[in-house]
């Protein structure tokens, strides 16, 4: 019998956005892609550990993309109609 092992596997996936059709044609996308790292390790004495996480998420505008993010506003501000959007949800 094993004392200790590991396994480790990734699953890279693409997940739909549940937004109206106007934001994914804005965002330019109707899905996000995902990846996922999943690692079970056995430690003996019927102990294991299981660990999962997002290891990458990838999306048009991220955080750190300041020059992107005042685009971004003015447009929202200049061509859609928040009232109206804000409204519908």
């Amino acid at each position: 019998m094993l004392n200790r092992f590991a396994f480790q596997r990734t699953v890279t996936f693409h997940m739909p956005l549940n937004v109206p059709a106007m934001i994914k044609k804005i965002i330019g996308s109707d899905s996000l892609r995902v990846m996922e790292m999943c690692k079970l390790e056995w430690k003996g004495s019927e102990s294991f550990t299981i660990t999962s996480k997002i290891h990458g998420m990838t999306v048009k505008t991220q955080p750190q993309d300041s020059d992107k993010i005042p685009v971004i506003k003015r447009l929202i501000t200049e061509h859609v109609d928040l009232k109206k959007l804000l409204a519908a949800c």
